[in-house]
């Protein structure tokens, strides 16, 4: 149960719903964090347009290296809520569970590539001394 009131899915209506909707469809899911926005529907549109736009859009990076990033920063900072969605997120585009729990644990010695390593020590780097 919510400590932080919002709208459940089955009683949104208007641009909530309407949010929700597009949500479930790209996502699978309303993630809560988001949710918790719901009674702010400017607010949740704001959010869900950034996570659209970084996470969603197709770029060069793909999605499930878009999901190594976010499971990173989620790690350094210690939000195991974020963690356990990115790693979930991870091992729906293509990334193994041991993998994903490499990545987290220590992405130097994780099986993917030097690129990709380097990558997410830039993103260590930037996250510990921006």
């Amino acid at each position: 149960m919510f400590r932080i009131k919002s709208i459940p899915e089955d009683a949104a209506q208007g641009r909530v719903k309407e949010i929700y909707d597009a949500l479930r469809d790209s996502m699978g899911m309303v993630p809560n964090v988001l949710k918790v926005l719901s009674l702010w529907p400017e607010g949740l549109e704001l959010y869900t347009a950034m996570v659209k736009t970084t996470m969603l859009t197709d770029t060069r990076l793909p999605r499930a290296v878009k999901e190594m990033i976010a499971a990173t920063v989620s790690k350094i900072n210690q939000c195991d809520y974020c963690l356990g969605h990115h790693k979930n997120f991870m091992t729906q585009f293509g990334i193994s569970s041991e993998i994903s729990e490499q990545i987290v644990t220590d992405p130097q010695s994780a099986e993917i590539s030097d690129g990709e390593k380097k990558l997410l020590s830039y993103v260590e780097k930037v996250t510990r001394h921006a």
